[in-house]
């Protein structure tokens, strides 16, 4: 995946995209050790071959009860509205470039001006919308995390793109697939303060379940280097269990999404939040263990 300036978003290939939807079809577990199970979804893990600190990568399998498919996934990628349930700042998680390589010059230019509810043509206002809506274009985002007191929070530059594909049974999937803007990277100003993540990514695919309107197929795979002093094993401590904390905020913010574009969310207790509270908690576990007499 490459690209040649910070003017474009690299996608990912088509083949990337087959691989990822026959394995969630047929997992390939080999040299996966499991590690858990929860609401009825199993998680392995795996040494990452590129990490020199014993960190794992995740896989994790199953179905989700409570939710469907394609709501799941347009909450997923609706950045607004996970600013609302993770409980994040807009200047911590926003699309940095997005392709618009489909979008007709006329919507590109009412769409720059930010000002879309001004255009008198019809037809314009629909094609500005279905741009707006589309959510499965290839996309750099910044992403920031807080993490406990006394340690830096960690931010990402992430190409995201997500596609529609039909799986043997010809249904609807939904696969969405994040690495490090290796480009975009380059461009975006580090934060004093801040450390920059290099070396992450995530894929994700939905897919109806044994009851497509309320249960929903789930597939994630997931690496991330924090770049943290703290020993691997509390990392991947916190790392095994963000996963199963992820698909249950997931399923709490598909109830209170509304398509229309009408969201409804307290901004509390997202898996960001959860996220630093794992952390904390398995910090001060680890503490208590090396001090104890």
């Amino acid at each position: 995946m490459t690209a040649a300036a910070d003017s474009n978003v690299a996608a990912f290939s088509a083949t990337d995209f087959d691989q990822v939807l026959a394995d969630f079809e047929s997992p390939n577990l080999d040299g996966w050790e499991r590690v858990t199970e929860t609401g009825g979804v199993t998680i392995y893990r795996r040494p990452h071959e590129a990490s020199t600190s014993g960190l794992y990568e995740y896989k994790a399998v199953g179905e989700v009860e409570g939710m469907n498919a394609e709501t799941a996934f347009q909450v997923y990628l609706d950045l607004a509205y996970r600013r609302k349930w993770d409980n994040l700042k807009p200047e911590h998680l926003r699309v940095r470039l997005s392709s618009t390589a489909s979008a007709k010059p006329n919507v590109l230019a009412a769409t720059k001006s930010q000002d879309s509810i001004a255009v008198s043509d019809p037809d314009i206002r629909a094609q500005i919308r279905a741009t707006e809506e589309d959510l499965s274009r290839p996309e750099s985002i910044y992403w920031r995390v807080p993490f406990p007191m006394l340690m830096s929070d960690r931010d990402y530059v992430l190409v995201r793109e997500a596609r529609e594909m039909s799986n043997s049974h010809g249904q609807s999937c939904y696969v969405v697939m994040l690495c490090t803007d290796e480009v975009g990277i380059k461009h975006e100003p580090e934060v004093s303060g801040v450390i920059r993540v290099t070396d992450y990514r995530q894929t994700v695919v939905f897919c109806p379940g044994s009851d497509p309107e309320s249960t929903t197929q789930v597939y994630v795979q997931y690496y991330d280097d924090p770049k943290t002093a703290i020993p691997s094993a509390v990392v991947n401590l916190v790392a095994s269990k963000l996963i199963p904390q992820f698909l249950k905020n997931v399923k709490n913010a598909c109830k209170n999404y509304k398509t229309d574009g009408a969201v409804v969310g307290s901004g509390k207790g997202g898996s960001t939040d959860e996220g630093v509270k794992e952390l904390q908690s398995a910090l001060d576990d680890s503490l208590a263990t090396a001090f104890r007499l």
